[in-house]
């Protein structure tokens, strides 16, 4: 796919943070960056991918209202925010993109996407400015769980993987216990984890298809309230 990408024009990639360093892509016009970046060094590293050799590029970071405290790691460079979408913008895009995500994501991968939210986000929390207690990052992980991934209550969890992290008995969160520490001796579960990332483009986008459509949803917001959790909006 790489190497598909470094050879083709007018395309998007879509990647985890194995692009960040040591892969060179020649004429990436724009890096949009989807969520909060771990540290200041991760969003330098992604947006490194773009105006390379002398060429011009440009950096969008894709933040949730909840995320805004990471501005303060790159306030001293040239970040411009731009407004999210007015409410009855966002709400006529809004039929087309759930029944979008309905028809090309799997149930299996909202519950991973949702695993993955919590475990990134209870370490950021305290090695970011977030500054959250454990039960504002569990009211914004269910709210990310209803308002873009569309599920109608938060997907449980194993009993171990939540008592490893800290959050086993926070209200909010549902948990199971893991088959492994079952007196029954059954056979075990897993926990949850992954990667967050982002796009490179290649000018044009037109080979985007869906994951244009999912960038736009995610950059979306309806204006309504704070406590319907992390809605993306673009910086």
């Amino acid at each position: 796919m790489a190497s598909d990408f470094r050879s083709s024009s007018d395309v998007v990639l879509f990647s985890t943070d194995i692009s960040a360093r040591g892969l060179d892509y020649p004429d990436v016009t724009a890096v949009i960056q989807v969520g909060m970046p771990t540290d200041r060094a991760q969003y330098i590293h992604r947006l490194g991918r773009t105006a390379r050799a002398g060429k011009a590029g440009h950096g969008y970071l894709l933040l949730s209202e909840c995320e805004r405290p990471f501005l303060q790691l790159i306030a001293d460079l040239p970040v411009r925010s731009r407004p999210a979408l007015a409410p009855a913008a966002a709400k006529a895009l809004q039929v087309a993109l759930t029944t979008a995500r309905s028809a090309a994501v799997s149930s299996e991968l909202l519950v991973e996407s949702y695993k993955a939210w919590v475990a990134f986000y209870n370490t950021a929390r305290v090695t970011t400015p977030l500054g959250w207690t454990r039960e504002e990052m569990v009211a914004h992980a269910n709210g990310f769980a209803r308002s873009v991934l569309g599920l109608s209550h938060p997907p449980v969890l194993d009993e171990e993987v939540l008592r490893k992290m800290g959050l086993l008995g926070v209200d909010g969160l549902a948990a199971r216990r893991d088959d492994a520490s079952r007196t029954s001796g059954e056979g075990g579960g897993g926990g949850g984890g992954g990667a967050r990332g982002g796009g490179a483009s290649k000018a044009g986008g037109g080979a985007a298809r869906d994951g244009t459509a999912w960038l736009a949803w995610m950059a979306q917001s309806s204006g309504e309230g704070g406590g319907d959790g992390c809605r993306e909006k673009a910086v």
